[in-house]
């Protein structure tokens, strides 16, 4: 809880446990507990970019490790982040996802804890009706698991809604509870959010003096104390505008020298206010509206409109429509004073129609009187419970019975239907586990009044399967099941273990089953048409009367929407049959229209793949025609020597041969010269025979290849290349390299590729080093090229094998050849990988499985 409490001593201990975790677990569960508690330490001091770098981090290793719990509880820390941040439905998104989980696992207390988040999300957008439905959930949860903080917190959630509502009779009902609780059971975080609600009833009641008093305290305990800013920053905006209406109050009685003081304290409470709220977007904005009316009290016009518009653009943007309606109220009051009527007027209307939206009743009667809006008369009240206690439960079951209805009303097929009944039963109640039974001919959609209708059949199973049910670990269930289909009313065990038929049966004993909740579902006829069950293992004293009485509710409306699923399935049934002639005749109309269609398609689908082979085909070619171009001048060059040599032998052999005659010497130096001649021919035959092979369009069909004559090979054409661009090449070749399967022209584009690439990279020269090896125990073999070049920057190393994609000019490359180095490696079932740093270096490893 010191997250809660203190936040100082949250982060000393998360960082303890991430070093711990880190240098003697290493990767698990605690670490991915402690990351996720690390972001929250970032999450605290308004760090949200990193605070979500660190959550993702946490939720991808839970989910690697299979952690539901974890994954569950960072779920929901992320969604506490985006709710700080301002984004409210990425934070309800986040919240929702954790909320099913914990649902479904029965975590209670953590469930009670997302629950409250999505009350502030929607309190935040001034959803009331939402917000007070889901801090009603908290409280009930918190009841029902006797946690302190949750129950108090939720009380004091709930009285937040009822002072924005303009409910302040309600509101302060709530906190005088709250602030009695939290003082005798020490609670300071409730304590201190207490005292700024008080302050804020104060201010709203014209009690400033009263409001300044518990603003102070909550102050000096936020000081004391380092809690959940979010909730608490709120303080010091009101706090200043207590200060502004103190002094507005009594401004007559003061002298001109202490009005001179009371502004310099209003100004530096405004000021505080500013530097507390501005990392915490939910909150900047009544702080910005708070400085533009001591700004306007002082004087300073152009300011205050400044800060006023400020703060209408702040929470527009956010979408918090009380603070926006505050703003316009607040700002329309301003340009009145300056004699702007008009402006005036048109502010107060977009603040009257806000606060209409939101149903801030106070506010609506204060713009309504300004504009001059004449308002009905209120109606008569409706008597309420005595209790704040008993007011709030009648609240929530309204509010469940209504969101239950809106739930069911709606969903027309059965499974869908279903399935949402379980998870409203299992929402409303709290439980743990739970079944969703029908009357098998019901099940199948067969007409309600059948007196046949088979046995009762598992639909929906939570947190069990279904199946389950018949085992000895619910032998208890179904005795409460049946009494519940003999007697065709509800039933509640509040403790099976002190229960005389059930506490001796195995399911009690051996299974820990402990609070069980029945309820028929009934047609209109009074029919039986399935039963909705629930139970929890770890409380006693969880179901009590009235959430039996709210399963019977929610039961007796599913037994009315499962009735309208079945008949509007039956009458869609009825329709089918009377139209099926038709469709039939229509059909085969179609089908034949379709299948002409199809065989179209077909046919241009195969010519536009024919098209796209041959456009991959004609790049392809290019792209290797680019790289004969470049090995061009180095193949030249290397021509160049042996013909050379082949010219100068063959002048010396015609001036010989000019002699009338010649001796022995002359002619062992004549079989000389001819076989340098024919060895040079030779090389040169190899040399362009390399060159056209290689510009060819490959063969297709793998074969067994030594990939060191392959690298020889495109060495043949690329070392003069190299040595004329003073780049120094070595070699290593393994020895025993297995042979591998593949198409030695494939490649040998694919070295060829690589080298250009190498050779690019080095400008001013450098070094090229190409090793072979063996990988796998044997079964792959590697080639490896390494350059000492330029490297290539992260943010492209990412895109290096995607087509077209280069760095080099036009005239250079299309951005093809790494693209295909890639398809082909890929298609000889091997990888190609690429390390890369900038001003180091790049090493090309391409890997192949060995021959078979």
């Amino acid at each position: 809880m010191y997250v809660l409490s203190d936040a100082k001593k949250f982060a000393r201990s998360i960082l303890r446990m991430i070093n711990l975790a880190e240098s003697k677990i290493g990767r698990s569960k605690e670490l991915g507990l402690c990351t996720a508690g690390y972001g929250c330490i970032y999450m605290i001091l308004s760090l949200f970019k990193r605070s979500i770098r660190y959550h993702e981090k946490a939720i991808k290793m839970r989910e690697e490790l299979n952690d539901e719990w974890g994954i569950a509880q960072s779920l929901q820390f992320m969604g506490f982040c985006y709710l700080w941040k301002g984004d409210y439905q990425k934070s309800i998104e986040y919240f929702q996802q954790s909320k099913d989980k914990f649902q479904k696992m029965g975590d209670m207390w953590e469930l009670g804890m997302v629950i409250n988040g999505l009350g502030f999300d929607h309190f935040y957008k001034g959803n009331y009706h939402e917000a007070l439905n889901y801090f009603f959930q908290y409280l009930e949860t918190s009841q029902k698991i006797r946690d302190d903080y949750g129950f108090i917190s939720a009380e004091e959630n709930i009285s937040r809604v009822y002072a924005k509502k303009g409910e302040f009779d309600k509101a302060e009902e709530l906190l005088k509870e709250t602030s009695a609780v939290t003082e005798e059971k020490k609670l300071w975080f409730t304590n201190c959010t207490s005292y700024s609600e008080w302050g804020y009833l104060d201010i709203e009641g014209g009690k400033c003096d009263e409001a300044i008093k518990h603003l102070k305290m909550a102050k000096k305990l936020n000081e004391e104390y380092t809690f959940p800013k979010d909730y608490i920053v709120y303080l010091y905006p009101h706090l200043a505008e207590a200060y502004i209406g103190q002094f507005t109050a009594h401004s007559s009685q003061f002298t001109a020298r202490e009005k001179k003081q009371k502004l310099k304290k209003i100004r530096t409470a405004c000021k505080e206010a500013l530097k507390q709220t501005k990392s915490w977007v939910n909150h900047y904005g009544s702080a910005l509206r708070v400085n533009g009316k001591y700004y306007a009290l002082a004087g300073k016009i152009k300011k205050a409109e400044g800060f006023f518009l400020r703060s209408i653009e702040q929470t527009r943007s956010l979408g918090r429509r009380y603070e926006l309606a505050r703003s316009y109220y607040e700002y329309g009051q301003f340009l009145k004073d300056q004699g702007e009527e008009e402006k005036a007027k048109d502010n107060w209307q977009q603040a009257y129609n806000l606060f209409e939206e939101i149903g801030a009743q106070v506010y609506i009667k204060r713009t309504a009187d300004l504009l001059g809006i004449a308002l009905e008369k209120e109606k008569e009240a409706i008597e309420e419970p005595e209790t704040a206690q008993e007011r709030l439960r009648v609240e929530q079951e309204l509010m469940s019975l209504i969101k239950v209805s809106q739930y069911l009303s709606s969903i027309l097929k059965l499974d869908d239907l279903l399935e949402k009944i379980m998870d409203s039963a299992i929402e409303v109640a709290g439980a743990e586990r739970g079944f969703l039974l029908l009357y098998q001919k019901v099940a199948e959609g067969r007409r309600i009044d059948e007196k046949d209708k088979g046995n009762l059949v598992v639909m929906v199973a939570r947190n069990a399967d279904k199946k389950s049910l018949s085992t000895e670990a619910f032998q208890a269930s179904r005795t409460v099941i049946d009494k519940v289909e003999q007697t065709h009313h509800p039933s509640v065990v509040t403790d099976a273990t002190a229960d005389e038929q059930l506490r001796t049966q195995a399911s009690v004993v051996k299974y820990n089953l402990r609070s069980i909740l029945c309820a028929p579902i009934m047609a209109k006829k009074k029919e039986l048409l399935g039963i909705i069950y629930l139970d929890n293992r770890l409380i006693s004293g969880l179901f009590a009367r009235r959430d039996l009485d709210l399963l019977n509710t929610l039961a007796s409306q599913a037994g009315i929407s499962i009735e309208n699923a079945i008949l509007i399935e039956n009458e869609k049934e009825m329709a089918r049959k009377v139209s099926d002639a038709k469709a039939r005749a229509r059909y085969a109309d179609i089908l034949e229209k379709k299948n002409k269609e199809l065989e179209i398609a077909y046919q241009e689908k195969d010519k536009a793949y024919e098209e796209l082979k041959s456009t991959q085909a004609k790049l392809i070619q290019s792209e290797k025609m680019a790289a004969i171009g470049q090995l061009g001048a180095g193949a030249a060059h290397e021509l160049n020597n042996p013909i050379g040599g082949i010219l100068g032998y063959a002048q010396f052999l015609l001036q010989k041969l000019k002699k009338p005659a010649f001796d022995t010497k002359d002619i062992e130096k004549f079989k000389d010269y001819v076989g340098y001649i024919e060895r040079e021919s030779e090389r040169c035959k190899t040399i362009i025979e390399n060159l056209l092979g290689f510009s060819r369009k490959p063969s297709a069909g793998l074969e067994p290849i030594d990939i060191k004559e392959v690298v020889e090979r495109t060495l043949l054409l690329a070392r003069n290349q190299l040595k004329t661009k003073n780049i120094k090449l070595s070699t290593e070749y393994a020895s025993g390299l297995p042979l591998v399967s593949g198409n030695a022209n494939q490649l040998q584009e694919v070295f060829i590729n690589i080298v250009i690439n190498a050779q690019h990279a080095m400008p001013d020269g450098g070094s090229l080093r190409i090793r072979t090896g063996v990988g796998d125990n044997g079964s792959k073999v590697q080639v490896e090229f390494s350059d000492t070049g330029c490297g290539i920057p992260p943010e492209d190393l990412k895109h290096i094998f995607e087509a077209f994609f280069t760095t080099k000019k036009v005239w250079k490359s299309v951005g093809l050849g790494l693209s295909i180095s890639y398809q082909i490696i890929k298609e000889h079932k091997g990888d190609i990988q690429v390390e890369s740093k900038v001003g180091k270096g790049t090493t090309f490893r391409v890997i192949l499985p060995k021959a078979t």
